[in-house]
């Protein structure tokens, strides 16, 4: 979906399952904000919803939700996603959706 709510013809079956997403939501969500790893599967958006709109928590078009997204990053250390803890039995995965770590750049 455009910003001006237009539909767009989907590259791939991400971006079309992410096209119904906005559809749904009835406007654009921004997810390069948190986007990390393989775009392919890592796909996701922080917002806030105020009434029936929906308010992006991390907008990758504004210098100043990216900027406070890399110090928070710096100053934690980054996140991790899909690794199980260590001593865990859960197995580790491989491939396109492996393992990844969101740090600041």
């Amino acid at each position: 979906m455009t910003a001006d709510g237009a539909r767009t013809s989907p590259t791939s079956p991400f971006d079309a399952v992410w096209d119904r997403i906005e559809q749904g939501a009835g406007q654009r969500i921004p997810r390069q904000g948190t986007q990390f790893g393989d775009t392919r599967c890592n796909r996701s958006a922080l917002v806030l919803r105020a009434g029936g709109t929906l308010a992006s928590l991390i907008d990758p078009d504004d210098l100043n939700h990216v900027d406070a997204r890399d110090r928070l990053l710096a100053h934690f250390g980054g996140m991790y996603s899909a690794e199980p803890p260590a001593g865990s039995s859960q197995p580790k995965s491989s491939g396109p959706c492996s393992p990844t770590r969101l740090t600041s750049r």
